[in-house]
């Protein structure tokens, strides 16, 4: 439900700083104004506009949640509770051993996990495909170790004009923890008001890149996948994104694997659009004296 909300607030926000003329302090146009003002006369003065409005409204939200439990685009992503793949039903979350390559044999926690890892492709209806910059930084602990992603958006791709308003624009950063145990590449994460496997489903050679996988089953129906393609390195090719999907493809396509249920993740290079120079407007002035960065800061201090 929250996609298309989010996707319909980045419109509007695009919109909003598309349109001309003067702005009220610095910040919203006043044309902009006028136009919401009348739109917000009509639909109160005409009630054909306002059930035109509304009912319009409804069926573009039902037909894209529809999207998505049908397993079809524009929703972000596939929400089967249990897809059909190749002609056949894939139901409930799979044992850690059917999904996992060989490779993860020589992983350790200790070792391999922990430090900073940057998101290149995800699978994860709880994310949005607006996001950029996605890093997931882990910390380990005698049980196990804390995960902090940080997430911004919108991405400059997605929204041109507004993405270095945003109050987004430094993060949301927010924390989950991990236990591992006896049974190897195997932990189990806690947070969100849930509990659920992390399964390592693949690591190359020198340990640079891997490729996770979170799942929830309630009553037989698996209600979530989560699938990670992660790197040590800030940039991957398509080239290497290609060789992880071929290397994952039959044991991890089944529950949404493949490049066109993947999403991949935008990155900002130095000098180009994540310029600093280029963001200190007065949008980012008023989120900071509102505080917003400490809102969102929900990770775990040490």
């Amino acid at each position: 439900l929250s996609h298309p909300l989010v996707d319909a607030a980045f419109g509007i926000s695009e919109f909003m700083h598309a349109s001309p003329g003067p702005r009220l302090a610095g910040l919203i146009p006043f044309s902009f104004i006028l136009v919401i003002g009348l739109a917000g006369v009509a639909l109160f003065q005409w009630d054909r506009m306002r059930q035109l409005a509304v009912s319009s409204t409804l069926a573009l939200l039902l037909a894209y949640i529809g999207a998505g439990l049908d397993g079809n685009m524009p929703a972000d992503y596939n929400l089967q509770l249990d897809d059909a793949f190749k002609g056949q039903i894939v139901k409930g979350c799979p044992a850690p051993e059917s999904i996992q390559t060989a490779s993860v044999q020589s992983f350790s926690y200790a070792k391999d996990y922990g430090g900073r890892w940057y998101w290149h492709e995800v699978h994860d209806w709880t994310q949005f495909h607006q996001m950029y910059d996605n890093t997931l930084d882990i910390l380990l602990t005698p049980k196990g170790y804390i995960n902090t992603l940080t997430i911004k958006g919108p991405s400059p791709d997605s929204a041109p004009l507004s993405w270095d308003k945003s109050p987004l624009l430094n993060g949301i950063r927010y924390s989950w923890q991990g236990s591992t145990s006896d049974k190897k590449s195997v932990s189990m994460e806690s947070g969100f008001g849930v509990s659920f496997p992390n399964y390592i489903v693949d690591v190359s050679p020198n340990a640079q890149e891997l490729v996770q996988f979170q799942c929830i089953e309630v009553g037989g129906v698996r209600m979530y996948e989560g699938i990670d393609f992660m790197s040590r390195s800030h940039e991957m090719s398509e080239a290497q994104l290609d060789a992880m999907h071929a290397r994952v493809a039959k044991q991890l396509n089944p529950y949404g694997a493949s490049s066109e249920q993947m999403h991949r993740i935008q990155r900002s290079t130095t000098g180009s659009s994540a310029s600093k120079t280029t963001t200190n407007n007065e949008w980012q002035k008023l989120w900071k004296a509102l505080q917003i960065d400490h809102y969102l800061d929900q990770s775990l201090k040490d």
